[in-house]
């Protein structure tokens, strides 16, 4: 994405030129704008809410398991009020490699990349994990 906005004037008006470039994310197009804004302020790039939420309970959920807070998943699961299946797949989100995670938190996953994406059974690898989520290697 070219971060140089420019602009023209001629007989019809002011014609604005800023460079932005559409990512889909869980299925809609979202419009990104360049890293800075005006007067040079830096833009922070929206990134994907839930998921970053999602990654956060996993993680805290995985920490309780191992600390002994809960005997089980099941006994995670009802603390919760969640269905076991749902918990399990949350949990899988603490197997993913660390260049996804911090690519969601950056905002620069690939695009198309949901929640339901990565709660699916995917490779123990994580080379093979980045390939089958659209990491260029």
């Amino acid at each position: 994405m070219n971060n140089d906005a420019s602009y023209d004037i001629d007989d019809i008006g002011i014609v604005f030129t800023v460079p932005l470039a559409i990512k889909r994310r869980s299925g809609r197009r979202q419009v990104i704008t360049p890293p800075t804004g005006a007067g040079g302020k830096e833009i922070v790039l929206a990134h994907q809410e839930a998921i970053v939420i999602a990654i956060a309970r996993a993680h805290r959920w995985r920490n309780q398991l191992e600390d002994g807070t809960y005997e089980s998943l099941t006994d995670l699961a009802t603390h919760i009020n969640q269905d076991i299946s749902f918990t399990a797949r949350l949990l899988r989100l603490t197997q993913l490699s660390p260049r996804v995670i911090e690519s969601i938190f950056a905002g620069e996953e690939p695009d198309g990349l949901s929640l339901n994406t990565l709660t699916k059974l995917l490779p123990v690898i994580w080379e093979e994990q980045e390939a089958e989520l659209g990491f260029p290697m």
